[in-house]
């Protein structure tokens, strides 16, 4: 059985993380509310060596999942600005796996799409052409 394609995201994307710290010696700050299946380095600050995956941290919170996603941008970016100014991380690029982050370097695309019927289904095919000007679609 295959698992969920939301699982299957983010299996590539700790696998991408895995191999930036331990074949690249990357350091690696992990910012999310919760770590699974990830070999995680020290996560005492000035204890890390290269080539670690360090966990930081971000709250949860309560509510509907629109004001979760958005308590979520908010905090992600409180606890990664404590972190820097207070806790003396710096970081040479903010690597996102998807739109996560409103300040991110690099963000993973892991959904492309030919045209964006598959995206709604009632909308007829030629007026993504005349909006998109691809003659293409229609």
């Amino acid at each position: 059985m295959q698992p969920p394609r939301r699982k299957q995201i983010f299996i590539g994307f700790a696998d991408l993380l895995e191999r930036l710290a331990h074949r690249y010696g990357c350091q690696i700050h992990l910012f999310s509310q919760r770590v699974e299946g990830v070999p995680l380095g020290a996560t005492k600050r000035g204890s890390a060596e290269r080539g670690a995956i360090i966990w930081h941290k971000v709250p949860t919170f309560p509510g509907p999942h629109i004001a979760q996603f958005l308590a979520w941008l908010v905090l992600n970016n409180l606890v990664r600005t404590a972190k820097r100014v207070f806790g003396a991380c710096s970081f040479d690029l903010l690597l996102s796996p998807g739109i996560n982050t409103l300040h991110a370097d690099v963000v993973i695309v892991h959904a492309l799409f030919h045209s964006p019927s598959p995206l709604f289904p009632n909308v007829p095919q030629r007026f993504w052409a005349i909006i998109l000007g691809d003659p293409m679609l229609a």
